[in-house]
């Protein structure tokens, strides 16, 4: 993942965890086979550190996820 990509994941991240939006983290083909410890991916953003992100999905269970991981964050429901 470039730079600029990697940006603007971290800075949906951001908005997702600062706002308590609900979210689903999309994951390309190849990782998406590597983190599949923490299905479902739809859940909440409750840290971020460097370049990883806190994620609790809607089983309570929380991961870290390298943001480098990610293709892209959206945000499950509009408001």
């Amino acid at each position: 993942m470039d730079k600029i990509a990697e940006a603007t994941v971290l800075d949906m991240a951001v908005k997702a965890m600062r706002r308590g939006r609900m979210v689903r983290l999309s994951f390309g083909d190849r990782q998406e086979r590597q983190v599949t410890d923490i299905e479902p991916v739809v859940g909440y953003i409750t840290g971020i550190k460097d370049d990883k992100l806190t994620f609790t999905n809607m089983l309570n269970q929380s991961r870290f996820v390298d943001v480098s991981t990610l293709d892209a964050i959206t945000f499950v429901m509009n408001s």
